[in-house]
């Protein structure tokens, strides 16, 4: 259901040998450790310790579940549930000067709580994210700039398609990061650029 890819972070993983997570702990909610929807596929970095591991925080911790309780209940999780939530309207990427690269970021409290818990900021997770944008985003937007400079608007236009179904996909690595760099890159998002002026340096 997640096409191989960790619930947090985005990144492909095969499962073998990878966790499952469980959005509400076993630790804090032992009865709920067989529940299908309290289960997701995360990769090994976001899951462990320094990761989620059993942190599941709330806004009021006197609405915490009691035994054998469905949830949610009363309860509201500072997470962002990658099940019932969009994460795109609590975390965005944004491209920071001063480091370089393109680092999560939350765009609301739940956003801000789930980065920081999760450990999304961390210098290893920007360091693979920038990797991606390297091999994958920037080698796109230079092919854009290539056939706008050569005149080649219509050929412009299908590349653009092209790689924004390639980067885009529901099954693609870091579909959240391709998204806010295609952003930052492209002044036109979402439609293709016309100049060279819709395009930042790559």
């Amino acid at each position: 259901m997640q096409h191989h890819k960790c619930c947090y972070c985005e990144q492909i993983e095969m499962p073998v040998h990878n966790d499952v997570e469980h959005f509400r702990p076993v630790s804090k909610y032992p009865w709920l450790g067989w529940t299908w929807v309290n289960l997701f596929f995360a990769c090994r970095a976001c899951n462990q310790p320094g990761g989620k591991w059993d942190q599941f925080p709330l806004v009021d911790e006197a609405e915490r579940l009691g035994w054998w309780m469905d949830p949610p209940g009363t309860e509201q999780p500072l997470l962002v549930d990658p099940c019932l939530d969009d994460p795109r309207e609590h975390i965005e990427f944004v491209y920071l000067v001063e480091r370089g690269r393109f680092v999560p970021q939350g765009k609301t409290e739940r956003g801000r709580k789930t980065v920081d818990i999760v450990g999304l900021d961390r210098d290893d997770y920007v360091e693979r994210f920038e990797l991606f944008i390297d091999h994958q985003v920037r080698p796109a937007i230079r092919r854009l700039r290539d056939r706008i400079g050569d005149g080649d608007r219509p050929g412009a236009t299908t590349a653009w398609r092209d790689d924004c179904l390639a980067l885009l996909g529901e099954t693609r690595a870091f579909r959240a990061l391709s998204e806010d760099a295609l952003r930052y890159f492209v002044t036109t998002y979402p439609d293709p650029p016309a100049t060279l002026d819709d395009l930042r340096a790559a």
